[in-house]
């Protein structure tokens, strides 16, 4: 068996903070960096989500212009 972690394709996946998975799809590449990827995420590393935070408003902004 192959020791995954020392794979350029997985380490790729793992390392990235934004999911980016540039292999073709079905390629071994591609399923090691989807390894790297799960990993990150199974292991609790924060991943960056693109979406702004929306500020939530209170009942008086809300309410204010009526």
């Amino acid at each position: 068996m192959r020791n995954i972690e020392n794979n350029e394709a997985y380490n790729k996946g793992f390392k990235s903070e934004l999911y980016d998975n540039p292999y073709a799809i079905g390629s071994d590449e591609y399923n090691d960096c989807e390894r790297g990827w799960a990993q990150r995420v199974k292991r609790g590393y924060r991943c960056v989500n693109k979406a702004p935070k929306k500020k939530h408003r209170t009942f008086q902004e809300i309410y204010s212009n009526r």
